[in-house]
């Protein structure tokens, strides 16, 4: 373990920002919602690893349509990928301003690969949209020079999309301490203003109903910050808390920090921000610690100065794109 002061750092691409995060931590997963379209993404898989679950999946989608009276299921080939259209259904009726409705719809769902980034994009709610699967599909590229302005990344690559109706969730590993993950997530705007991360009332443990509950099962908690924290011009609030309970007669510690802004309604392109770190770790006894770091780094979980220095490496380098 190298010391505090020598901490290495990389900058990674998430959605339309950077962060920097130690080197030793990777991509384990990345979620993706463009213009109604979910995309999921897995780095480290195989492209024959991928097209064995596609054609999984096809066996499964294909039975399903065997008996569909309306029209079976289609695969369509594509060079970079393939793309399943099912569970075609006919609407039939009269819309609200009286005109005759008659059409086919269906859902979509496609699998690609790319430089070992196992894509699946669309499920069975993404409905009539094979053209669209298959355009996102195509604008999908690793990571080879800078992204253009119009693109939202996942750190192993970048996809153009000019609109910003875009959820992106992006979670993280890190290889030095097996506990410890990190996520970063921003979703655009909707609806009236969001809450801010103290109105959320995370850790509301005052009401009388739980006391018994939390006397049972040894449950204790610390708050070691909480605080308003602005971040490049992102008025957000972060909380570092930790929880410990008994659980199958072990107990059950989390750390847990998370920075929240909750977005701006009147500016489109101030979406929801949120970004967190932590990890958990069982002990036979109660940690003695009050904040409840692992003295012996039980499970591979990281000393506190170690965590808080991840943490505000990360939340310090917070910048838009």
């Amino acid at each position: 373990m190298t010391n505090l002061e020598e901490i290495q750092t990389k900058k990674v691409l998430v959605s339309r920002y950077t962060l920097d995060l130690p080197v030793h931590a990777e991509m384990s997963e990345a979620f993706l919602e463009l213009d109604g379209i979910p995309v999921n993404i897995t780095p480290g898989v195989l492209k024959d690893r991928t097209l064995r679950e596609a054609e999984k999946e096809w066996r499964i989608v294909e039975l399903r349509n065997k008996n569909n009276t309306e029209h079976g299921a289609i695969r369509e080939q594509l060079p970079n990928g393939t793309v399943f259209q099912y569970d075609h259904m006919r609407i039939t009726g009269q819309g609200l301003d009286g005109s005759a409705i008659n059409k086919l719809v269906y859902s979509t769902l496609a699998y690609g690969w790319v430089e070992h980034l196992k894509i699946k994009l669309g499920n069975d709610d993404t409905l009539d949209s094979a053209q669209q699967v298959k355009n996102l599909l195509s604008k999908i590229k690793p990571l080879q020079s800078p992204p253009t302005s119009h693109a939202t990344c996942f750190v192993q690559g970048c996809i153009e999309h000019s609109t910003l109706s875009e959820s992106t969730t992006i979670l993280f590993k890190f290889k030095d301490f097996p506990t410890l993950t990190a996520s970063f997530r921003s979703t655009p705007y909707i609806g009236e203003q969001h809450p801010t991360l103290s109105d959320q009332k995370l850790l509301d443990y005052n009401a009388d109903d739980e006391l018994i509950w939390k006397s049972k099962n040894h449950f204790n908690h610390h708050i070691f910050r909480n605080i308003k924290r602005p971040l490049n011009g992102y008025d957000g609030e972060e909380i570092l808390y930790a929880i410990t309970q008994l659980s199958e007669g072990r107990y059950r510690t989390e750390v847990h920090a998370t920075w929240y802004y909750p977005g701006r309604p009147d500016r489109e392109n101030n979406p929801e921000i949120s970004i967190d770190l932590g990890f958990s770790y069982i002990t036979s006894e109660q940690p003695s610690n009050p904040e409840k770091f692992s003295e012996t780094g039980v499970g591979g979980s990281p000393s506190h100065a170690r965590f808080i220095m991840i943490w505000d490496t990360m939340l310090n380098s917070l910048a838009t794109r």
